[in-house]
């Protein structure tokens, strides 16, 4: 489409592709602190973190980030682990917004801290760009160095979290098995029909893209996942569901 006629199609999640986009920034912010924190919540909230939780200013504040949170987190990014794992987008939010309160306190109860503060500084610049887990990896031992600095002991919190990491782990995997399968699938009937070359990859390019012809013209298909209204331009369609994770795939007619 660019290629032919200087003009492109996105999602309106994917709008803000890596560039500077002020009105976002606290959005993104408070959905970076609510994703780095919904794994390690388990680890700090203890005695000594609801005391300081306790104190009425303190309070104050983390019913305002929730608030805030829940009004500015969206769905703009590649944060979504995938939110069908949590029915809706609302859980999803709630979730994000309770795990940003509770992350911001730890890091405004530990800011003398030069690790959480490189954390905070880590944050906000990841917060220019649109979200990405894989971004903030690099934070992960920097904020485990606050925490272990106060508690070496390892307890249940621990374990804990080591579990929901693993969960979590599993749940990616499956929907990556899911997806991979799936688009096998359609390229198996692709390969069948002769019609690969003819075909854009769409939503499994990331999975076997390679597998496709480079040529952009004469294409008449189209790869596309998790499509629900029916319609006659499909001409290939099929689902997988293991557990709680299930994935539509289709090939349309472009």
């Amino acid at each position: 489409m660019y290629e032919n006629f200087n003009f492109y199609f996105i999602n309106p999640n994917f709008k803000n592709i890596h560039k500077f986009e002020p009105t976002l920034f606290l959005g993104n912010f408070l959905t970076c602190i609510g994703f780095m924190y919904l794994f390690i919540n388990t680890l700090i909230v203890d005695k000594e973190f609801l005391k300081k939780l306790s104190n009425l200013k303190n309070f104050i504040t983390s019913i305002f980030v929730f608030v805030i949170s829940l009004i500015f987190i969206q769905n703009n990014g590649e944060l979504n682990m995938p939110i069908n794992i949590f029915s809706t987008i609302i859980i999803y939010k709630l979730m994000l917004s309770i795990s940003a309160a509770l992350g911001f306190m730890h890091i405004k109860f530990n800011l003398k801290d030069r690790y959480a503060l490189f954390v905070l500084i880590g944050i906000a610049l990841l917060s220019l760009s649109r979200p990405a887990d894989r971004y903030l990896i690099f934070l992960f031992p920097f904020i485990y160095m606050v925490i272990l600095k106060y508690d070496y002991k390892i307890n249940f919190r621990y374990y804990l979290n080591i579990i929901l990491f693993i969960f979590f782990n599993i749940l990616i995997l499956t929907k990556q098995y899911i997806h991979g399968t799936l688009c096998m699938d359609a390229i198996n009937y692709l390969n069948k029909k002769e019609i690969i070359d003819e075909t854009l990859p769409g939503d499994c390019l990331g999975s076997y893209g390679n597998l496709f012809s480079n040529n952009s013209k004469n294409k008449k298909y189209i790869i596309k996942k998790n499509i629900d209204e029916e319609n006659n331009k499909k001409i290939f369609k099929k689902n997988k569901k293991i557990g709680i994770l299930k994935q539509k795939i289709s090939i349309e007619n472009l």
